[in-house]
């Protein structure tokens, strides 16, 4: 028996094991998508809205009537802030303002950052002019479309003493098709069943409370932090709460993408990863490493076809089931009845597209955001190397 055969075989064993790992999370995804109940649409704490604007992005103003149109059984206001009233959006929020009955004030941070993003500025301005009243805080982007009982599906775990923040994937569906805007739907979509197997943070999509945030001194945490989420993350963990997952309040982007967006975006979330949730980092390496080991043993001279032949076609089998679900989940976002199949074909150039993004995580500190350049030192120690003219 030859050395190579032991490793081919070796290679088989891991293969399987990494399938079998894939099966479990996607069971797992399609149990919580299906099983998800609809939240009690009984009386509801007041809550606010809190959403950071920079510029005028494609789909604002849907994104903005869609957080206006929210179904909400109790007092609910929008604080909608910039860091200047010269911000272009500005005066496009006041018209939306004034053409809307819902309570929404339009804010300016006046944020110089130095040592954490501008964004992390604006949200701690908005949430010091949050009204006395407010028990819950609810965060989102300025650019995504949220479901009508967004709001209430996130606030519905906290009820649950338990829970110390709810949380919602970001799903991608662009309107316009183009082959780097599909390769980021799936990016996203192949990665949904790690993240909602055990629910982190995603502050795309989160609420927790107003008295937690005074309590745990998120303010003083945010103001060190280029983002909101894994710190976030870590304050309600160590306090033994938990996070839940409100699997249906789903926001979407519809944006369209190019390859230096797509590069840009994944890049910065894979370094956020490795800055402020390094075990998470190191096993998700681990497993694209070994996936990596695994074609290496198949287009090893003499090319095992079987077993690149089932390296593939476990991957692809996933990524249509993801998709699949989805589909079922979400069938005004994802309308193509091919898409999974059409997924499942994209995740080879989508698993190359992974392994970029971990090598560059290795060795990135700066990130470029909104303007400013971030040099990322550690988890807390953020330097602005460079600021907009």
């Amino acid at each position: 028996m030859s050395f190579r055969w032991i490793d081919v075989r070796a290679a088989f064993a891991v293969c399987a094991l990494l399938s079998l790992v894939q099966a479990v999370l996607l069971w797992r995804f399609r149990r919580r998508l299906s099983t998800e109940e609809a939240p009690d649409a009984g009386p509801a704490p007041a809550a606010a809205v809190i959403v950071p604007f920079k510029g005028l992005s494609p789909g604002l103003g849907e994104a903005v009537r869609s957080l206006l149109d929210q179904r909400y059984p109790g007092p609910l206001e929008f604080l909608f802030v910039a860091a200047s009233r010269n911000d272009p959006v500005y005066p496009e929020l006041e018209r939306i303002a004034a053409g809307s009955p819902a309570k929404i004030r339009i804010l300016e941070s006046k944020a110089r950052p130095s040592q954490c993003s501008e964004v992390m500025l604006n949200l701690l301005h908005a949430v010091s002019q949050a009204s006395e009243e407010t028990q819950l805080l609810l965060f989102t982007d300025s650019d995504l479309q949220v479901p009508r009982d967004w709001a209430l599906r996130l606030s519905a775990p906290l009820r649950d003493p338990s829970v110390g923040a709810a949380t919602s994937v970001m799903l991608f569906a662009p309107d316009a098709p183009g082959l780097w805007s599909f390769l980021r739907m799936v990016w996203i979509g192949a990665g949904l069943p790690f993240f909602m197997a055990d629910p982190q943070v995603c502050g795309q999509s989160m609420a927790f409370r107003k008295g937690d945030f005074d309590r745990f001194g998120v303010a003083g945490l945010w103001s060190r932090c280029i983002t909101t989420d894994a710190p976030l993350d870590r304050i309600f963990r160590e306090r033994g709460l938990k996070v839940a997952m409100a699997a249906g309040a789903a926001p979407v982007s519809r944006e369209a993408c190019t390859l230096r967006e797509f590069l840009r975006v994944f890049n910065k979330w894979f370094v956020y990863c490795r800055t402020y949730n390094p075990l998470t980092w190191a096993l998700l390496a681990g497993f694209l490493l070994a996936k990596l080991w695994v074609l290496f043993w198949a287009l090893r001279p003499p090319v095992s076809w079987g077993l690149l032949a089932a390296a593939l076609a476990f991957d692809m089998a996933y990524v249509h089931q993801v998709f699949a679900g989805l589909s079922r989940r979400f069938p005004d976002y994802f309308r193509t009845t091919l898409l999974p199949l059409a997924a499942a074909l994209a995740m080879p150039a989508v698993f190359v597209f992974y392994l970029i993004n971990l090598a560059v995580s290795v060795v990135q500190r700066d990130i470029r955001w909104g303007g400013y350049l971030y040099r990322i030192h550690g988890p807390q120690r953020i330097a602005v190397l460079e600021s907009p003219r």
